[in-house]
């Protein structure tokens, strides 16, 4: 999703969000990894939060130090 894009979760009641979001990462440019990942252990899911922004820390992207390094794409 290029980054001007507004993201919207759909309003879901707590069964149904493991499934959403199972189908959302393996929609073409997800993480189907991730996806089959989350699958080898049972979850507990909640509906979407709201977290303010400033609380969220960067943890994936090009800069060296990432903990999950993602290379700029070309």
């Amino acid at each position: 999703m290029p980054p001007h894009e507004v993201f919207e979760v759909p309003r879901l009641q707590p069964h149904e969000v493991g499934a959403w979001v199972d189908d959302w990462l393996r929609q073409p440019g997800g993480n189907v990894p991730l996806a089959d990942g989350l699958q080898l252990a049972p979850r507990r899911w909640e509906a979407p939060q709201r977290v303010p922004v400033h609380s969220l820390r960067q943890a994936c992207g090009p800069e060296p130090e990432m903990e999950y390094h993602e290379p700029v794409e070309r």
